[in-house]
């Protein structure tokens, strides 16, 4: 993967057949088959994954998510958000953020705002869950599959949301999962590292019954992100070290995921 040196990655999506990577510089293009990457957003602080939208690139830099036209320079949109915050989309286009400062039992508080046009007409809705909250998609008919630890579910968005412990299930069998992907409208796609810490594994979960289906192992330290591509694969980038290498880089592999029963 032909990144430039150095470059440490914070989230990965895909827009048409191109893959966004965020690093803390700004937003990169990656064109997967010829490996040309190019700079779109030249922005100190961005970080997480960057989505493209109608109105531009839309990414969280620092405590805030700013949407970059190219022509109007970058505007805030919404925030402010800790450290810990995702940017999420749905396939209506709908923006979401969700953040946590940690499990509320510690003084913490897990949230999930709609990204309006401004900071002002944003909408916040906080989560009622006794754990951590790891990570978090946002599946069709504004629904949130969630992860902390070794439980997972599925909460639809709404005024009062509680996660009870009755509804918890168990996640994908991972030490840590750092990336999800929502595949269709009964399927989410975890990659994290496994058990031992030098590989990353890809798992498919079935909504419907929470059963999980291993679907590949790779070397590599870190899950950097999961992002689909036009010919019915995805890409899954991780970090990993390199020969000749001081630090963990990049690299991109191709899963192919396989047809699901209905």
């Amino acid at each position: 993967m032909a990144a430039p040196p150095g470059t440490a990655l914070t989230g990965v999506t895909a827009h048409g057949g191109n893959l966004l990577l965020t690093t803390g510089d700004g937003v990169l293009r990656l064109d997967p088959a010829t490996g040309e990457v190019r700079w779109v957003l030249s922005l100190p602080g961005s970080r997480d994954s960057a989505l493209r939208t109608s109105a531009g690139t839309t990414v969280l830099c620092a405590a805030a998510v700013v949407t970059s036209t190219g022509n109007t320079g970058v505007t805030p949109v919404a925030g402010p958000f800790p450290n810990l915050a995702r940017l999420l989309t749905n396939p209506a286009g709908e923006l979401w953020v969700f953040a946590t400062t940690g499990p509320p039992g510690y003084s913490g508080r897990h949230t999930v705002t709609r990204v309006a046009a401004r900071p002002a007409e944003q909408r916040e809705h906080t989560i009622d869950f006794v754990g951590k909250i790891d990570n978090m998609a946002l599946l069709p008919d504004n629904r949130l599959y969630l992860v902390g630890g070794s439980r997972a579910g599925v909460l639809g968005i709404r005024e009062a949301m509680a996660f009870p412990e009755q509804d918890w299930k168990q996640a994908a069998p991972l030490s840590e999962i750092s990336a999800l992907l929502p595949w269709d409208a009964h399927t989410v796609l975890s990659a994290g590292r496994a058990s031992g810490g030098t590989a990353v594994e890809v798992y498919s979960t079935d909504l419907r019954t929470h059963e999980h289906t291993f679907l590949v192992t790779v070397r590599g330290q870190r899950a950097v992100g999961l992002a689909p591509r036009t010919d019915g694969t995805v890409s899954l980038i991780v970090d990993a070290w390199l020969p000749r290498s001081a630090l963990p880089g990049p690299l991109l592999f191709s899963v192919a995921i396989p047809d699901r029963a209905e």
